[in-house]
């Protein structure tokens, strides 16, 4: 054997003993050495000196070596309303596995780029992933949630980012941006208000969230459902991102204060007609519905109320307005029909079953007289008619006229204030 094939075989045996299993050595180059003989190896160069280097490796992959395919589940299209958890599976196409020890990441941006709420997880190389190569992924988990110290927006755009070796990647193909939809119940003023008005063109006058009334006065009295349902406009503008969805409402009277009734037929309560004493009280109105798609805006009304003839100045009567929306439904059927027993029992809408009050005639024919709920707890505004003292009446100014004279305007005096 000669001496060229003797150091051959022991560079052979010294890299199956001392190299790593995963490194590969270019016999060729060894093969086709210019030195054939000891005299000719270069001095201090012996077996152990010979490189180990990893010739299938490619080079480092690059932000710009992304491929144009992208893992993107799931499909964000879902349940909308907070508390909304979403798991992402969000991966990057590269044209194989970077076996330099180059580390990949991604970033999870849970509402657009914003730090307070991100994560990074490390990628790792998956070569079953669609396209014909395979992808650096990750997943992560993030829950939107209900409230205004939470949810801020309607929706957020959410952002996976590839990172290289700690680096960020700004390029498009490196970047995944979906948008996820929050919606909250309409007690979130961040995304929508819920209130309640007096209705202008009924007795009365409004004063903060109160409606005052004369005593003596049984006009009728309304209220009206003045919110600004959320996720519309102006908090919503974008038609996609609006909760246009169901919207459901019950008024209910009497749910606080003391009103002083009596026998005749004045000094009764009377709501939508029927009369009632204070100790009927609650009376619970018949739920509505504002069937959606396409809901936008508020058309809930309360009946005629009339306060009687006997109440006392001072004295106070409440009423409730209860809302739902599709994150908190009425019925989970999207109808005024809530399925019922076991955990579709969660808010009992009448005065049956232990609970004290009146339905109305409508609420009955719905209930048949027993314990009834909707499926969610509703948001709850309250608006209370106050009774008032009359205004002193007005005393009149006199004015002298002189026959022939040009009739002055006449004047009269009312709470103090002249009026002409």
């Amino acid at each position: 054997m000669r001496l060229r094939d003797r150091i051959f075989s022991l560079a052979v045996f010294s890299f199956l003993i001392f190299s790593p299993l995963s490194s590969v050595v270019d016999f060729n180059s060894i093969g086709d050495s210019e030195y054939e003989y000891a005299d000719e190896w270069p001095e201090n160069l012996g077996p152990e000196k010979l490189e180990v280097k990893n010739l299938e490796a490619p080079p480092p992959w690059t932000c710009a070596d992304v491929g144009g395919s992208k893992i993107n589940l799931p499909v964000f299209d879902f349940d909308k309303c907070a508390p909304r958890t979403l798991t992402w599976t969000a991966g990057f196409n590269f044209a194989s596995e970077d076996l330099t020890g180059t580390t990949y990441a991604i970033n999870f941006y849970w509402k657009y780029l914003e730090t307070a709420d991100f994560v990074q997880v490390p990628a790792v190389w998956d070569p079953t992933g669609p396209g014909s190569a395979g992808f650096y992924k990750a997943t992560a988990t993030f829950t939107y949630l209900p409230g205004t110290a939470d949810n801020t927006l309607c929706f957020y755009n959410v952002v996976a980012r590839l990172v290289i070796n700690g680096s960020q990647c700004l390029n498009a193909d490196a970047n995944i941006l979906e948008n996820a939809l929050i919606w909250d119940d309409i007690s979130n003023t961040n995304v929508g208000t819920h209130d309640t008005d007096h209705d202008p063109t009924s007795a009365g006058v409004e004063i903060g969230e109160t409606v005052e009334v004369c005593r003596g006065d049984n006009s009728a009295v309304r209220l009206t459902d003045a919110s600004t349902f959320n996720c519309n406009p102006p908090f919503e503008t974008e038609p996609a991102n609006q909760n246009q969805d169901s919207r459901w409402v019950q008024w209910v009277y009497g749910t606080a204060g003391s009103v002083t009734t009596g026998a005749g037929a004045t000094e009764k309560i009377i709501i939508n007609g029927v009369s009632y004493d204070w100790t009927d009280m609650p009376v619970y109105g018949t739920p509505t519905q504002q069937p959606g798609p396409g809901v936008t805006a508020p058309n809930a009304i309360t009946d005629d109320i009339q306060m009687p003839t006997s109440a006392v100045v001072g004295e106070t009567f409440t009423i409730t307005m209860r809302s739902w929306n599709t994150c908190n439904p009425f019925s989970t059927n999207d109808d005024l029909s809530p399925p019922q027993g076991g955990a579709n029992n969660v808010s009992q809408i009448n005065g049956m079953g232990g609970a004290v009050g009146t339905e109305q005639a409508g609420l009955n024919a719905i209930t048949g007289g027993v314990a009834y709920y909707a499926n969610d707890v509703p948001i709850e505004r309250t608006f209370d008619i106050v009774i008032t003292a009359q205004p002193a009446p007005p005393t009149p100014n006199n004015n002298v006229v002189c026959n022939g004279d040009v009739l002055p305007d006449f004047s009269i005096n009312a709470a103090g204030n002249q009026a002409v």
